[in-house]
């Protein structure tokens, strides 16, 4: 593929390294054996014979958030920046840069077809980013002149500028031993703080760059602690706090170089660990965990969010169930179900449906609060209540679908049988219609004894909980709808 695309391919013992002759960045692809996996990353590092003689932190920084921004607009990957720093330089320096996948599509590819389409797409999308990059950003690739210096930053020019960027960032980052350069051949002027948190850069044209990235977003949605972006397959958060954070120094640099003049829409680009803010001619990067994990969990949030406003604003009157309800569509149902009970930890099917095993449909896994046998003794000396505490416990769960009631010779093993063989210390009835009374007073009997936990969901406390997950109820609309959607 790499040499479809005439990039050049070198290997070193188990890494192949993808490249062209005219670009600081290369693709590399690991072989891990120990985990059966590819490790693909790129790496940057703008080379001493191509550029003018001079400390080179800007280009590692820029190229690097150049890159990552593009690989992110194109859903590509969000990439994760790791700094390998000048081990003779000053604080913040950079000798070269790392950029691997994040959580959504790696670090690493377990080997197979599916890691192969994958290292395809990245190298036929790295050889686009090369053609895109020569033609968009001339300085991708160095023409300027060796001999002449290109690096300022003892000029008073810059260091007026840079007293100012450092003003702007008083209260967010220590402005102590920070790096400011200005560069004559690609036009930008480069602020770098020491502990490499944040990075501010004065460019129209990059500006624009990263604007046309920003651009590509497909979605924005707020959430209940942040925002999530959504490109493709691609998931990205940036919390409330972080964007305040961000906004605030394009303000204050906005004040400090540009008074009196309209401040120009912030717009925000998020990389696995970087936030990026565009307001020409600044940009700002700012260290911020904005990738595929903080974006899972804000969905959580969303989600759980919408659940509560459904069901106080909208809940359904009643449910029609179809006749004939399949054991497996019901067996799916009441784990979706399960899986968004307070407490689950997770929750996965034992055996395939209509095949027992024990008796055993699910097992999930629950924290629950203690057992009256589980419960620590009470303090004498104190009286009172013993202390409520919780425990992760592994609950069986049945499901039993039927035209009727629910008996106790529907039960196939015994309770207590179903329990001893599955080690668990939890059990959970499911049942599509409603259950018995000897049944009920049976789950009773043994809740009453605090020896396991136990619970029993029939038809009506499944209508429950799917008034309060409306998004669990349009997945099963072939088994139960809403009364209003009849």
């Amino acid at each position: 593929m790499a040499k479809f695309h005439n990039l050049q391919v070198s290997e070193h013992n188990d890494t192949i390294k993808i490249e062209t002759s005219c670009s600081p960045l290369a693709l590399i692809v690991g072989d891990d054996s120990a985990s059966n996996s590819y490790v693909p990353y790129f790496y940057l590092h703008a080379r001493s014979n191509d550029w003018p003689p001079g400390e080179r932190t800007d280009l590692h920084d820029v190229f690097s958030l150049l890159a990552s921004g593009f690989f992110q607009a194109f859903g590509t990957a969000s990439l994760r920046l790791l700094d390998d720093p000048n081990p003779f330089g000053a604080d913040g320096e950079l000798s070269s840069r790392f950029m691997t996948l994040g959580v959504a599509h790696g670090p690493a590819l377990r080997k197979g077809r599916e890691a192969l389409e994958r290292l395809e797409i990245l190298i036929a999308d790295y050889h686009r980013f090369e053609i895109l990059a020569h033609r968009w950003a001339p300085f991708w690739h160095c023409t300027f002149d060796l001999d002449v210096y290109d690096n300022d930053w003892h000029g008073y020019g810059v260091l007026k500028w840079a007293a100012g960027v450092a003003s702007s960032l008083e209260g967010v980052a220590d402005q102590s031993n920070n790096l400011a350069r200005a560069r004559k051949s690609t036009g930008w002027k480069h602020y770098r703080t020491a502990d490499g948190d944040y990075s501010v850069i004065s460019s129209k044209s990059l500006c624009w760059l990263f604007n046309r990235m920003a651009a590509v977003t497909e979605e924005v949605l707020t959430g209940v602690t942040g925002a999530i972006y959504i490109r493709g397959k691609l998931g990205n958060y940036v919390s409330f706090a972080d964007a305040r954070t961000v906004e605030r120094i394009i303000n204050n640099l906005h004040s400090k170089f540009s008074p009196g003049v309209d401040v120009p829409p912030v717009a925000i680009l998020l990389l696995e660990n970087r936030v990026i803010g565009l307001s020409s001619p600044w940009v700002i990067s700012m260290v911020a965990e904005a990738g595929y994990v903080p974006y899972k969990e804000e969905r959580l949030r969303i989600l759980e969010r919408n659940r509560k406003e459904l069901s106080i604003l909208a809940p359904p009157s009643g449910f029609n169930w179809v006749e004939k309800i399949s054991d497996m569509r019901f067996e799916q149902l009441v784990m979706d179900l399960v899986a968004v009970e307070p407490g689950v930890r997770r929750v996965y099917q034992v055996a395939p449906t209509r095949e027992r095993d024990g008796g055993r449909d699910l097992i999930a896994h629950w924290v629950t609060p203690l057992l009256r046998k589980e419960q620590p003794a009470r303090d004498a000396a104190e009286g009172g209540p013993p202390t409520l505490e919780t425990l992760e416990r592994k609950v069986v769960v049945q499901c039993k679908v039927r035209n009727r009631s629910i008996g106790r010779g529907d039960l196939d093993a015994g309770i207590l049988d179903t329990l001893y063989s599955a080690e668990a210390s939890g059990y959970l009835l499911a049942v599509s219609t409603q259950l018995s009374s000897s049944t009920t007073d049976l789950l009773d009997q043994y809740e009453r004894r605090g020896e396991y936990f136990v619970a029993w969901w029939g038809r009506s406390e499944i209508e429950e909980r799917l008034r309060r997950n409306p998004d669990v109820l349009r997945r099963f609309t072939d088994v139960v709808r809403p009364k209003d959607d009849a």
